[in-house]
């Protein structure tokens, strides 16, 4: 005599309805599913994004300014120090703080928070100063605190609404979506503008 096998109806009934659970979720999600979604979703197109930028990374030196974080372009960066002993120059701008020298050469540094228009820290030896190639030499700009280095994408990159003065030898070039100012020299280490005539 011929044998059927046993069909299960109990199995196909729980399958049918981890189908239908499964085909009401998609229809309507939950809000965390639609959360993870979205963050994936995010996250692709953020490597997509990187990837067609092949070519357009950029790897930054993050620095504070108080609260807030600012960058220059490692490939921009000649050194970095600490401010250590500085000397005033009788009648020099503002934005001036005074010459250190280093290694038998001499640099005037100057007030990266007065060139920006901000509130500049008070002077401590523990501060840093990042020294950045410009036309006709190198300037050194004291910064409150050094970060990290990190790399960015260029496209990532919005557009200031509004720049700093003509007239400030320093530039913004974007601000990255986190908040991170990327800041480039525009004048050369001579500019009039930086209220000195001393190089580097």
């Amino acid at each position: 005599m011929k044998q059927y096998a046993t069909i299960d109806w109990e199995a196909i009934r729980r399958r049918l309805r981890t189908c239908e659970e499964a085909l009401r979720d998609a229809a309507s999600p939950s809000r965390d599913s639609m959360r993870k979604l979205l963050e994936a979703r995010a996250t692709r197109l953020a490597e997509a994004r990187c990837t067609a930028a092949a070519g357009q990374e950029l790897l930054v030196l993050v620095f504070r300014l108080g609260s807030d974080r600012f960058a220059f372009e490692v490939a921009d960066v000649a050194k970095v120090s600490r401010l250590g002993r500085c000397t005033p120059i009788p009648g020099a701008a503002a934005s001036v703080r005074g010459l250190i020298c280093r290694h038998g050469d001499v640099h005037s540094v100057f007030d990266l928070a007065r060139l920006l228009g901000r509130q500049p820290s008070e002077w401590n030896a523990g501060l840093f100063v990042i020294h950045v190639r410009a036309s006709g030499g190198e300037l050194s700009l004291c910064v409150d605190e050094l970060e990290q280095i990190r790399s960015v994408c260029a496209v990532d990159l919005m557009a200031p609404s509004g720049n700093l003065s003509t007239s400030s030898p320093v530039r913004t070039r974007g601000i990255h979506h986190d908040g991170l100012t990327i800041l480039q020299v525009a004048a050369p280490a001579s500019s009039p503008a930086l209220g000195t005539d001393t190089k580097g």
